[in-house]
């Protein structure tokens, strides 16, 4: 129930809510678990809704008592379920999050993912929505990236969080918060819970009355006191869990300045509040938090947990719900677990999407783990099998064997790794069946279709689906050059001539091939027979298959330059209902391919196939299928742009598609969008990591027709000349020129031109005004290459100020107020 409805018991279930939408992903996390109350209340509404991407992500001792349910015949096929160790605390956020094609919606609240978290128990759960709450989901997205990006914090597999991350972030664009204080969600991560609250209250104010419900409380009330310190209310109650007994010391608190009184929920004697929630009334608006934070030292006082929560004012002086005086129980002390993971090892293990012999896992652990383990997977009804493993210094481990093959497809499969006296245990994932549920609906069939060019909607959203599963299993595919021209040729079955753009012979696989591989046209086994379509679909994203005789698709008008930052800027036509469906397809997939950047560590040739099939993908899309996306294919060309050249550097002595696209895009770009050639140069610099080598960069160009792109986009345009426009782009004076230019005359005693582009920006009024101040040399230094950090103080740069440095070579310190410019790569 809501924190509105704390009283309420007609309000909608967990799984009434899971039942009201068909959604596509979901995301639970506990503390606690039972897979049992999962697999038979939650996830069979999951798969009613057609949801098939389902993450559970529970502490470690969570995990480790989950390992006892060995009848749980679909975890690990069906849904992933990934353990969280921390070293002094525990992972203690109860949330859902829920994403499909209608929409999105966040459970934040007390339950854990059990019969009582979600039924038994008094708890309170908010139920928010991004068309009510963006800020909340902007919040939620922080929260997660944070998470993720916490190096202390054991998390075996991460592949989830960036994908929700961006999701709840892209839903919290298109909302507007409801009431003058937005609802925030707060964690534990960074800062401790209270001194948040102190933050968000009114200064100079007194609260009339603040009440604390928590099922668990220190032995000396330490956090309920510190609360009451900081709040310094009139009065103060805290509830009493379950009748006869409490954790909480009422009997020291009496001596408190402010005591604090006993109280309990009106018509639940019966039912263990394990609501977590703190009211502070102030006249007529009542301040709440209310989440997964009790009232202990570890949760109020310290960033050890990992806890969530929301923060919201209500306008009324009344409780949430009615709460009733009673005496004060008998204190009696609840069991307290070490916190951390402390000696405890446990496994997360899953075999390779497209190679069943292949297991790969980690252990979770805060002692040192490397070396020889003996390893024993073992199956409910008695079947095993075992041999040894190398565990390296992180924890990971490969084991390669072909008898692997047959406990793969086995549900319930847990892993043993014995070593000495250590012992750790484990479930097994199965990637191939868990990725599935999106790859099943790709057919021969449907696969054919798209080749010739007579896909259906149904088949390009499979294609879609599939590929942003699997996409990673094709990059050598699109790391191959454009190098063979567009050539006309008559179709068989009419007169139509049709574009056609070829690329070169597959390279050979990085997989074993086995007996039967078909071959390529240069003589090399492919492993994957599904490589030769990938190919040819590859070659239908560059060509269209479009009738070049036939008038041109509309287009938007070409977009402002400061559009190219905004993925929802441009224009388009409207959507009609069939184009809904394949509107949000190209959304999900390369909102898929956005994560998989953001997380790849890889500056070679895996990123850089990612980027390949994203402009590839994007763009056929956007000139193939007219209508279906509001973005022009100018703005998402830019876009693609700047992204590719912040993901990537350039590749010495080779030509990469890659490099192929960012040299000629930013020429199709000059000749689509007049007075981009600033902002073009400006990107190529970047990736060329300093001055654009002009043969280098011509080597890569190709001409307009034979860039597909160009083809389709320059229809009407029989003077298009990428050349001519590449070497416009390399005339233009850049921001890095202006700013070297700028510093000479300085430094030689001259005056600059204020005018120029780089000064026009906010932060190049501030460079200009620096400039022109007398003791200029000590406000502007050039940086070091490749240094993103003040040259002045030597303080990093936060990541906003890191974003403009980045992007306009200017970085003004938010520590010494000074500026250092990116001139010298």
């Amino acid at each position: 129930m809501s924190s509105e409805q704390l009283t309420d018991q007609a309000a909608p279930s967990i799984t009434k809510i899971l039942a009201a939408a068909k959604w596509k992903h979901a995301l639970f996390t506990t503390y606690a678990l039972s897979l049992s109350y999962f697999e038979s209340e939650i996830l069979t509404v999951l798969h009613e809704q057609g949801c098939s991407d389902i993450w559970v992500v529970a502490d470690a001792k969570g995990y480790k008592s989950s390992l006892q349910e060995r009848r749980s015949m679909r975890i690990g096929q069906e849904y992933r379920l990934i353990p969280v160790g921390l070293p002094n605390g525990v992972f203690h956020p109860k949330c859902i999050h829920l994403a499909g094609d209608e929409g999105q919606i966040l459970l934040v609240g007390s339950g854990n993912l059990t019969f009582g978290g979600h039924g038994r128990n008094l708890e309170i759960f908010d139920v928010l929505s991004p068309d009510r709450h963006p800020t909340a989901f902007a919040d939620y997205a922080s929260f997660l990236e944070t998470l993720g990006s916490n190096t202390k914090i054991q998390i075996p597999n991460r592949d989830w969080i960036g994908a929700f991350a961006y999701r709840a972030s892209q839903a919290a664009e298109g909302g507007e918060d409801a009431g003058s204080d937005p609802l925030r969600i707060i964690h534990s991560l960074e800062a401790p819970a209270l001194e948040q609250i102190a933050q968000s209250l009114p200064s100079g104010e007194t609260p009339a009355a603040c009440r604390i419900v928590s099922p668990y409380h220190d032995p000396d009330g330490k956090a309920v006191r510190r609360i009451i310190d900081t709040t310094n209310p009139s009065s103060c109650s805290v509830s009493v869990p379950i009748s006869g007994s409490s954790p909480f010391p009422f009997a020291k608190a009496q001596a408190w300045p402010t005591p604090a009184a006993p109280a309990r929920p009106r018509g639940f004697d019966n039912r263990f509040v394990h609501a977590k929630l703190i009211e502070i009334s102030y006249g007529a608006r009542t301040f709440v938090l209310a989440g997964s934070f009790n009232a202990t030292t570890k949760a109020m006082l310290t960033t050890d947990n990992v806890e969530l929560g929301t923060l919201r004012w209500f306008d009324r002086a009344a409780p949430l719900g009615e709460w009733n005086s009673c005496e004060a129980p008998d204190y009696e002390d609840t069991q307290r677990q070490p916190s951390g993971i402390g000696t405890e090892i446990i496994v997360y293990a899953a075999f390779e999407n497209d190679l069943p012999t292949l297991l790969r896992g980690s252990l979770v652990a805060a002692v040192p783990v490397p070396g020889a383990w003996s390893l024993r997977l073992e199956q409910p009804d008695g079947f095993t099998f075992a041999t040894e493993v190398f565990v390296s210094d992180d924890g990971s481990f490969i084991l390669d064997h072909p008898d692997l093959e047959q406990m793969s497809q086995m549900p319930s499969l847990q892993i043993l790794l014995r070593k000495d006296d250590r012992e750790a245990r484990g479930w097994v994932h199965n990637d191939m069946l868990l990725s599935y549920g999106m790859r099943h609906r790709i057919t021969a069939s449907a696969v054919g279709r798209l080749i010739r060019r007579e896909g259906t909607d149904d088949d390009l959203m499979a294609l879609l689906d599939y590929f942003a599963v699997s996409i990673h299993n094709h990059l050598d595919v699109f790391r191959q050059p454009i190098t063979i021209p567009v050539v006309d040729e008559k179709r068989e079955d009419s007169d139509q001539e049709v574009m056609r753009i070829a690329i070169d012979d597959l390279a050979p696989s990085t997989h074993q091939p086995d007996a039967e591989a078909p071959y390529d046209r240069s003589g090399l086994k492919i492993a994957d027979p599904f490589e030769v379509a990938v190919a040819q679909i590859r070659r239908m994203f560059l060509g269209h298959g479009l009738d070049r005789r036939k008038a041109p698709p509309p287009v938007a008008s070409a977009p402002e330059i400061e559009d190219s930052e905004n993925p929802d800027a441009g224009g388009g036509g409207n959507l009609n209902d069939g184009n809904k469906a394949a509107k949000k397809g190209i959304n999900e997939f390369e909102a898929r391919i956005e994560e998989a950047l953001s997380l790849s560590k890889d500056d070679g040739i895996g990123r850089a196939g990612l980027l390949v099939v994203h402009l590839e993908t994007g763009m056929y899309f956007r000139i193939g299928r007219p209508g279906v996306l509001d973005e022009a294919p100018q703005t998402f060309l830019l876009r693609w742009l700047r992204n590719a050249v912040a993901h990537h550097a350039p590749e010495p002595a080779t030509i990469s598609p890659l490099a192929q696209h960012i040299v000629t895009g930013a020429a199709l770009a000059s000749e689509l969008i007049p007075g981009s050639e600033l902002f073009l140069h400006d990107q190529l610099e970047h990736y060329f990591r300093g001055t654009v080598p002009a043969e280098a960069a011509t080597n890569l160009l190709l001409p307009a027709d034979q860039y597909g792109f160009a083809i389709e986009l320059g229809r009407g345009r029989p003077d298009m000349d990428l050349s001519a426009a590449l070497s416009r782009i390399l005339s233009t004076k850049t921001t890095r020129g202006q700013l070297q230019e700028a510093l000479q005359m300085r430094e030689s005693g001259r005056p600059f031109p204020k005018d120029w582009p780089v000064f026009q920006s906010p932060i190049g009024h501030l460079l200009s005004e620096a400039f022109a101040s007398e003791n200029w040399t000590r406000r502007v230094k050039p940086s070091r290459h490749s240094y993103e950090g003040c040259i002045h103080c030597y303080s990093v740069f936060p990541n906003h100020e890191l974003g403009v440095f980045r992007r306009n070579r200017i970085g003004h310190c938010v520590q010494c107020r000074k500026f250092s410019l990116g001139v010298l790569s």
